[in-house]
């Protein structure tokens, strides 16, 4: 899934496509960061150990989250049974939101 995480004036800090099972986790001292993300049915947010997400449906794209860990969790449910390539890839847990696709 290809995804872009930038600041509110619009300062990209990550844009690749991400691969299967690749994570992102933005820069600690980066304040409420938002995702573009195509394919956004694909990606994932883990917040500790927890996984939320999809971010959207299918291949559309979706733009303008807010990536902060309070935001996310207040807008997408904790998945119940996680896509087996997200479980096999190594991605220790962390505090801020890292961005994971299957």
């Amino acid at each position: 899934a290809w995804i872009r995480v930038y600041l509110a004036d619009k300062t990209v800090i990550f844009e690749r496509i991400l691969e299967t099972g690749e994570s992102y986790s933005p820069p600690a001292d980066v304040v409420d960061p938002l995702i573009w993300a195509g394919n956004s049915g694909s990606v994932y947010v883990r917040l500790g150990d927890a996984l939320l997400g999809p971010l959207g449906s299918g291949t559309r794209s979706v733009r303008d989250v807010v990536l902060a860990p309070k935001a996310i969790a207040e807008r997408y449910a904790e998945v119940e049974v996680v896509p087996e390539v997200l479980s096999q890839a190594a991605n220790p847990a962390i505090e801020a939101a890292s961005i994971a696709t299957p």
